[in-house]
């Protein structure tokens, strides 16, 4: 179906936060959200899971394997982190 979910940018601001809500309690149904451009960071990562957000997408770099290893290497770091791992 259509409308059945939303995909913003990650802003970090308190805007982005009352957006996701309004959308939620608005919905006739459930609406998975997910949010791209999310930094490696296991704060906001909790902060968007608390918040509802299904799915927290990053974008990686180009370059070498080098490059888009360590900003893998990142990203695991704060999942690691955030389930305490």
């Amino acid at each position: 179906s259509f409308g059945d979910g939303w995909l913003p940018n990650y802003g970090g601001d308190e805007h982005f936060f009352d957006r996701v809500a309004e959308l939620q309690a608005r919905a006739e149904r459930p609406i998975d959200v997910h949010v791209l451009a999310m930094p490696p960071d296991p704060r906001e990562l909790e902060r968007v899971r608390d918040a509802g957000v299904r799915r927290a997408l990053h974008w990686l770099p180009t370059g070498s394997a080098g490059t888009v290893e360590a900003a893998l290497e990142s990203w695991e770091a704060a999942i690691v982190e955030l389930n305490g791992g």
